[in-house]
């Protein structure tokens, strides 16, 4: 239209004019594509650095400490910090063990739960995040230490959960599962963040096992 006669007109004149129009469209979409590749391995890129970084602060972090509670709450002073959302670990315990700190909290009145609330695990730390979970929530953690499996907020399996649950799991034991629930202004996580979330949560079993030898 401005480049080839007749000026400000879309005739052709002459077909070597429509090669020539054809042969900058397909340079053009060439172009595009390598420069949408280009952008999308420098992202890659960045996450990829980003979560190795993630990775060896957390080692840094759970490498410091000893006990089991501790290394949970380092775990999720970290994922909160990296994620922006509120964590909270639950340690298999089939002791009762959510239904022994609710007791501590009220005191000692006999307390019953039924067995969709918290039975067989125990939070760590007991914060307002495990204290609001119902029964959907308590689902969602027994089916993902159960199939080892990461469940929940923005999965197929138990969807309308609040959080994700992230197995913490290794050959030989079920240690029990990671809860992340977003910041509110997040409706869920993304497939990135839920691979980095896996594999952040990974390090946690490894130090929980090497904490009981």
């Amino acid at each position: 239209y401005f480049f080839m006669p007749p000026i400000f007109s879309f005739a052709v004149s002459d077909i070597q004019h429509m090669f020539a129009l054809m042969v900058m469209i397909t340079i053009s979409i060439v172009i595009s594509n390598l420069t949408s590749r280009v952008l999308h391995h420098e992202g890659e890129a960045k996450r990829n650095a980003e979560r190795f970084e993630s990775l060896y602060r957390l080692s840094r972090d759970l490498a410091d400490v000893a006990g089991a509670e501790t290394l949970a709450r380092a775990a999720v002073k970290h994922i909160e910090s990296v994620f922006g959302a509120t964590a909270v670990v639950l340690l298999a315990d089939e002791a009762r063990g959510f239904a022994r700190e609710v007791r501590s909290v009220l005191g000692n009145a006999p307390i019953r739960l039924p067995n969709e609330y918290g039975d067989g695990f125990r939070a760590v730390p007991m914060t307002p995040l495990a204290a609001s979970f119902r029964g959907v929530e308590w689902s969602a953690a027994r089916a993902a230490l159960e199939t080892q499996q990461t469940v929940g907020l923005g999965t197929y399996s138990t969807p309308h959960a609040t959080a994700l649950f992230v197995p913490l799991t290794t050959a030989q034991s079920r240690l029990g599962v990671l809860a992340v629930r977003p910041a509110a202004d997040v409706h869920a996580f993304t497939e990135d963040h839920r691979e980095m979330l896996t594999t952040l949560a990974g390090q946690v079993p490894s130090a929980l096992e090497r904490d009981r030898l």
